[in-house]
């Protein structure tokens, strides 16, 4: 046969030696050429294909394509591409078919064609041996049986549904040999488990094969390994192997339970999507399993695959991916799976997205252009849908910012309206499939992405263009620092982080009105290969229904200096490009051989062309133009800032190669080079940064926007402070400021000041429109003030009847402020509206009061309409100026208003009183009052408090009177039960209900007398688990030695509160931060020597600088002879790993002023700071001591650094010599989570010692030693 050959097949890089060594007793599969399509040799017809013609080189008769009439001749298959595996698939095509025919009309001429191909083949898996790589690289971990990897196993969609058809003739005719064909199948199935890529879509496409083999297989039992249907079906869903993972496993790794997003790029995320719904299809149907019970996360990432798309309908293209239309087949899956499993809700949600998406789905409609395939005989039953349900709207199913930092992608939108529309698209390299883009951005307009990601290249990511242009800075819409950044691309862990947002991203959700007038994020990054930091603020301001703009402000600059130049690169679609300056005068633009490789630089740079420069420092425009077939052209307006030493580039850049095989472009993308514009700038670029404002419009939607300009920004902080004035030609003017830092003070020449990471300021033909604080605590302007104690987001919009106001702040009062508490969600919806109207009434705030337990849970709410209230005039009114007479006066205000309250809280339906059983009465509110009902029901009478302050007194005596006893049920503090007791009232309550912890029904029925239901116990105690320091904790080694010296421990609030814990015991007290300081302090002055001996303060290096100073202060000011421990881990490592002013960062990862704690504590009046490292405890042991006797305030600095931080380099794991190992358990006594003891000898856990070599220290027997001294 043509696909046989007559040895195995020996890789050797990524193409193969013939076999050599010991002959297969029969024939084998010959092995194909390369990964890659492209291939200078072709294959022949399959009438021409000679049988067994490989010499004893292996090489192949193949048409040679380069040559005229593509002549015939030996070829080593290295150059042959796929075309052997091609041709051994359309061989096993036929031979499918035939098998077909004989199941369907019983002709055995038909089973003799398939049986004799088949069992020619299968023999040929089963008797050849798995290639093997020579150079033993990580080919060998990728290699398949038909193809050179194993997830282009294809030829399994052929075999397996052939001896699926044919199973019955070959069990009569070919009895002997259903052993070998099972054998080959699974040494097939075993080398897809022994081989590729188990973290990403390979698995998936792995693990389709493992499962189709698993289905035609018998039952376990019947094979002697015990490997059969079962076997193989159990390892694709529970199993997991070093390349081979579970279902479930990938989807814990993949999935972002929280946004249902997978860690790929959309293309590749589609493809496993697409496969996770097939398999879930694939176990309703056969296995009568619903997968999405074992993988809750499917519906959810389903129904999140609508945030990829732009207003077009078109998914985001950054990555390896190419954009298209969004996959349905998911959809219709979790439609299917709900039919099957009786999900009415999942139904309706994913029935209403599909009509959405497809309006034409589930219409009966004759197929047109069926593949003649036999698979086309065994299609889905056609997809019945509810008639009822009606098309979702497509704006409920995306979020106005969607973050998923898995991918390390965000969207922002205005809506989803294909022509008025604006998105941006931001992503840096975070999972796989990624490419090296730094902070890249995809702009939309005008029914296209108008600014897009560059694509994949011609030849896909295995093309010189590739990895040279399309996967590197330059291709992208982003800032490359001195021609040099890059990263590696594909699997990629470079990720932007989210500094601050507005909204916040949330999951897609029904609301209306829900996008906003302003939306921004700001994100930072760092660029690895010139150790850059980067931040990127953009904003989509919405200035119409049909109208916006976008808002692009990039800050980039080297960490250590020595900034080169930093080139800010966008492209555009169209085919023509203007680039003058903003005022309309000519830049005269100069042939320029610059942006080039020349210089070191990335390759990339060579790839732009007709490149044409100037050096200004004006402003510029930029316009980019797509001609359009029906003359309305669409356009993208460009305005930057003007910076001393910048260049302007105008270019071309290869076509635009991810939407060359997008449906409906207005032209034809191949043949069109993309319009490309550069902004260089010499030196840093962060406080010089780019600043750009962009504007789609059309020759009939014309640009709104009619000047640009960008003021000066005063400031008395140092950094990057931007000022932004868009003009628009309908009266509407828009003043923006922007700053590195939220608290900078910020002040524009019109009055308008700031301090914020954005501001925004609208203003309209005279009258104030939008006002927007981003990350700010002040937006001033000469009409209005917004003013936080903390950063917040702000947005206030004038509309027709009013002003509208968000906010990500909150206000309270701390006394007399009335407060309602509701028991539900219905009353949590209700409550908020009247606590609105209460507030307005009495000119108070008012308290929500949410306890968990209402806050966590899920109840029915009704509806209705929306009332909106008049506006209120202000007035003005000097006494609320708190100075000390109007507070005077205000206090009588606010005890009047009190009175006022009370007299309301008596008749008010917040409060109701429910009569049922008047033996016993409830006085309750919140979830007390449901568990009282729960239990009770209609045995009780109950008094149901909504509004807890103030409490109605009469209402309360009124229901006192008509119940036999008063039960006062309420969680925690004894509030209402003690103002019933000042009203006189005999209760019951915190004499029989406990005053800590949570309620619930059975602890209310069994505490009034009750019996409890009964309750299932495990049969073994499960063990406890406390909380330990990490293994290798530097704080482990002091708090040993204090607890071996005895010592009284006063400690602070940080992770070393875990000190306190056993093994080691080693902390007295702990307050608050900074009380181990000023803590001590006081013991030792009231304990005198007894306590200056053996008494000291640990606190952590933040906790020091936040609360510490003041404490050690007062320690050299009075000389109390006390030590104190600064524990210097170089990070805040409680509340996950913040920098602090001791690490020379600030929380952005930027270098920042470093506080020498040395120098610090020696000019505060500390004569003795010692430095020392916590891993050596005889050092530590001596210091302390010494430090201990010493007549005068010490300061001991343990310094090391945690070993959770990002880049600390571990020494190898410590080896137990289990033959000197006594079993004597000193090594346990320091509390390290990677030992324990085993069979009475010392076991360390490699997977979480990070070779501190404390343990060793501890071992007086040379048990433990570091790894480099094994054997010594």
């Amino acid at each position: 046969m043509a696909f046989c050959a007559a040895g195995g097949g020996v890789m050797h890089a990524f193409l193969f030696d013939h076999a050599g060594g010991e002959k297969a007793p029969y024939p084998t599969v010959r092995y194909t050429g390369t990964r890659g399509t492209a291939a200078t040799h072709g294959r022949p017809k399959l009438a021409d294909v000679i049988p067994y013609d490989d010499d004893k080189d292996g090489n192949v008769t193949f048409h040679n394509n380069s040559l005229p009439g593509r002549p015939l001749e030996k070829v080593h298959p290295a150059k042959t591409g796929r075309n052997i595996e091609s041709l051994n698939r359309e061989i096993m095509g036929i031979a499918r078919d035939a098998a077909f025919l004989y199941w369907l009309t019983d002709e055995e001429r038909y089973a003799r064609l398939a049986a004799g191909v088949f069992d020619t083949y299968m023999q040929g898996i089963y008797y050849r041996n798995v290639p093997v790589d020579l150079n033993h690289g990580h080919q060998q971990t990728l290699v398949g049986m038909s193809s050179f990897e194993v997830i282009h196993e294809d030829i399994l969609y052929d075999i397996v549904p052939l001896y699926d058809f044919l199973y019955g003739y070959l069990a009569v005719h070919y009895a002997d040999k259903m052993s070998i064909y099972a054998g080959a199948f699974k040494k097939w199935a075993d080398n897809i488990i022994a081989n590729g890529v188990p973290h990403n879509n390979w698995n998936l496409m792995q693990a389709r094969y493992v499962m189709d083999i698993g289905m035609i297989l018998e039952d376990d039992a019947h094979y002697a390994d015990g490997k059969g249907r079962g076997y193989y079906i159990d390892y694709v869903l529970n199993q997991s192997g070093i390349r081979q993972w579970s279902l479930k496993k990938l989807a814990d790794y993949g999935y972002d339970p929280h946004t249902g997003i997978w860690a790929e790029c959309p293309g590749y995320s589609g493809v496993v999507m697409n496969d996770y719904a097939n398999f879930t299809s694939l176990f309703d149907r056969n296995l009568h399993c619903d997968l999405t019970k074992e993988l809750p996360v499917l519906p959810k990432a389903v129904a999140a695959t609508p945030q990829y798309l732009f207003p077009n309908r078109m998914i985001c293209g950054f990555g390896d991916t190419h954009p298209n239309y969004l996959n349905t087949t998911p959809v219709v899956r979790m439609i299917e799976n709900a039919q099957v499993n009786g999900k009415e809700e999942q139904e309706r949600y994913f029935t209403a997205l599909l009509k959405c998406l497809d309006p034409d789905a589930g219409k009966a409609a004759a197929k047109k252009n069926v593949r003649v395939s036999i698979n086309s005989f065994f299609d889905d039953k056609p997809l019945t849908l509810k008639p009822d349900i009606r098309a979702g709207k497509i704006e409920d199913y995306v979020s106005p910012l969607f973050y998923a930092p898995n991918v390390s992608w965000l969207v922002q939108r205005n809506g989803m309206h294909p022509r008025h529309s604006l998105m941006i698209s931001l992503n840096a390299s975070e999972g796989n499939h990624m490419h090296a883009n730094g902070i890249s951005m995809e702009l939309y307009g005008k029914g296209y992405v108008l600014g897009p990601d560059a694509g994949i290249g011609l030849y896909l990511y295995s093309g010189l263009d590739y990895a040279e242009y399309y996967s590197q800075f330059p291709s992208h819409n982003t800032v490359c620092v001195d021609g040099i950044s890059s990263y590696p691309v594909m699997k990629s862990n470079h990720s932007f982080d989210l500094l601050s947002c507005f909204p916040a991203s949330s999951a897609a959700a029904a609301a209306k009105d829900k996008f906003p007038s302003v939306t921004y994020s700001d994100v930072y990054f760092r660029e690895p290969e010139s150790r850059a930091d980067q931040t990127r603020m953009m904003s989509i301001v919405t200035t119409g229904p049909e109208t916006g703009y976008y808002v692009d402000i990039f800050r980039s600059r080297k960490e250590r200096g020595g900034d080169k130049m930093h080139d800010y690169f966008y492209h555009n679609l169209g085919q023509e490009m203007t680039l003058a300056a903003a005022d309309g005068t000519d830049l005269h633009l100069q042939p320029t051989e610059e942006l080039a490789f020349a210089g070191a630089h990335l390759g990339a740079y060579s790839y732009l062309f007709d490149k044409k420069c100037a050096r200004t420092g004006k402003d510029v425009k930029a316009v980019f133009t797509i001609r359009m077939p029906d003359k309305d052209d669409i356009r993208m307006n460009m305005w930057m800032k003007g910076e001393k030493d910048r260049t302007v580039f105008s270019a071309l850049s290869p076509m635009t190669e991810g939407l060359s095989r997008t449906p409906g472009m207005p032209y034809n993308i191949k043949e069109q080079p993309t319009l490309t514009f550069v902004a260089r700038q010499k030196g840093e670029a962060w406080n010089r940064p780019f600043v750009a404002v962009y504007e789609p419009s059309t020759v009939k939607e014309t640009e709104q926007i009619s000047s640009v300009t960008f003021p000066e920004v005063e400031s008395k902080q140092p950094g990057s402070h931007v000022g932004i004035c868009v003009k628009q030609k309908n009266g509407r003017t828009d003043y923006i400021l922007s700053s590195d830092g939220a608290t900078h003070p910020c002040l524009m020449g019109n009055g308008m000041k700031a301090s914020a990471t954005y501001a925004l300021w609208g203003n309209w033909q005279g009258e104030d429109c939008t006002l927007f604080l981003g990350n700010g605590t002040l937006l001033q302007t000469p009409s209005a003030s917004v003013k936080a104690d903390v950063p917040v987001n702000v947005l206030l919009e004038k509309e027709a009847d009013g002003w509208y106001y968000t906010a990500s702040g909150t206000c309270t009062e701390a006394a007399k402020v009335p407060m309602l508490e509701p028991a539900d969600s219905e009353e949590a919806r209700v409550f908020a509206k009247r606590a609105y109207e209460l507030s307005e009434k009495f000119n108070t705030p008012v308290f929500l009061k949410m306890c968990t337990r209402v806050a966590h849970s899920q109840s029915v709410v009704n509806t209705e309409e929306r009332i909106v209230p008049e506006q209120v005039p202000y007035k003005k009114d000097p006494t609320k100026v708190m100075m000390t007479k109007n507070s005077r006066d205000a206090h009588v205000r606010v005890e009047q208003r009190t009175k006022d309250l009370i007299a309301f809280a008596e008749n008010c339906d917040l409060n109701r009183v429910e009569m049922g059983d008047t033996s016993i009465g409830f006085i309750t509110s919140s979830t007390s009052y449901q568990y009282a009902k729960e239990v009770y029901g209609d045995n009780a009478s109950y008094l149901k408090l909504g509004m807890i302050w103030p409490l109605p007194e009469k209402l309360i005596l009124d229901f006192a009177e008509h119940v036999d006893k008063v039960v006062v049920l309420e969680e925690l503090d004894p509030f209402i039960e003690n103002h019933c007791r000042k009203l006189g009232l005999e209760v019951v309550g915190k004499e029989t209900f406990p005053i800590c912890g949570e309620f619930s029904q059975n602890l209310v029925r069994t505490a009034l007398g009750g019996d409890a239901p009964e309750e299932l116990a495990l049969a073994d105690e499960i063990p406890g688990r406390p909380p330990v320091m990490c293994a290798g904790c530097p704080h482990r080694g002091i708090f040993y030695i204090l607890s071996k010296l005895k010592c009284m421990v006063y400690g602070d609030i940080g992770c070393y509160t875990l000190g306190a814990v056993a093994p080691l015991n080693a902390m007295d007290l702990n307050v608050c931060m900074g009380a181990s300081c000023s803590g001590l302090h006081g013991f030792n002055k009231a304990m005198g020597e007894q306590g200056e001996k053996m008494s000291v303060g640990v606190i952590g290096d933040s906790t020091f600088i936040h609360s510490g100073i003041t404490g050690i202060t007062d320690i050299a000011y009075n000389m109390s002879n006390s030590t104190v421990i600064i524990l210097d881990n170089s990070i805040t490592g409680m509340t996950g790993h913040q920098q602090n002013p001791t690490t020379g960062k600030n929380l952005r990862g930027e270098p920042a002023g470093k506080v020498n704690l040395e120098a610090l504590c020696a000019a505060l009046g500390f004569n003795r700071v010692t430095v020392v490292d916590p891993y050596d405890l005889a050092e530590v042991e001596r210091v302390v001591k010494e430090e201990l006797a010493a007549e005068e305030p010490s300061i001991i600095i343990s310094r090391r650094p945690c070993v959770m931080i990002k880049g600390t380099v571990h020494k190898p794991p410590i080896k137990v010599d289990t033959d000197k190992c006594v079993g004597c358990k000193m090594c346990m006594k320091i509390g390290c989570p990677a030992i324990s003891v085993r069979d009475k000898k010392a076991v360390i856990d490699t997977t979480l010692c990070i070779g501190c070599e404390v343990c060793t220290q501890m071992c007086k027997f040379g048990a433990l030693c570091p790894a480099a001294k094994e054997g010594r």
